[in-house]
This record gives C-alpha cells, sequence and structure tokens, in this order.
C-alpha cells in the first residue's frame, strides 16, 4: 500500500488538491505504523501538520502522534500466557 500511495503522489502532484495530498501523506504515515515503525510516521504527520495545517488530515496527525508518544512512554503490557484446553 505504501508503495502504490507514493506512485499516487508521485504521478498525480500537479492534480492533487491539497486535501488530497494530506490524505495521501496521513496514509502514508498510518502504513508506516501498522509496519512497526512509529517514529518514522511520526516524522511524517509532524511533515502534514507543519505542510498542510488546518486540515481535517493535520488533526487526525495529531492525534496519532500523541498515540504514538502514549505507547511510547507506556507500552502495552505483555500478554499472559494460556493455559492449554482442558481436556
Amino acid at each position: 500500500a505504501l508503495k502504490h500511495l507514493g506512485r499516487a503522489e508521485h504521478f498525480y502532484r500537479h492534480e492533487m488538491t491539497a486535501g488530497q495530498k494530506a490524505e495521501v501523506v496521513y496514509f502514508k504515515a498510518r502504513c508506516l505504523e501498522m509496519m512497526g515503525h512509529p517514529l518514522e510516521a511520526a516524522r511524517l504527520y509532524e511533515y502534514l501538520i507543519g505542510s498542510h495545517p488546518g486540515t481535517e488530515y493535520s488533526a487526525r496527525a495529531r492525534g496519532r502522534i500523541e498515540e504514538i508518544h502514549q505507547t511510547r512512554t507506556n507500552p502495552p503490557a505483555p500478554a499472559l500466557p494460556t493455559a492449554p484446553p482442558v481436556q
């Protein structure tokens, strides 16, 4: 998905509105998060906030940055091992 978003951004950059560009950047950052690269995603969110302030996606990016920060400072507890099923 990340590769396809990059291609779309490259090929249609002159035809896209500011809102569409912000959307592509936002979803590229989301892909990075899902791939396990939260710091790279946060940098892209920061770029989005600076380059497209006031858009719906810059507001969403602020929320994602906050969540990344909270996750990094308060990592989720490890899952408890499960007991084997009783027969």
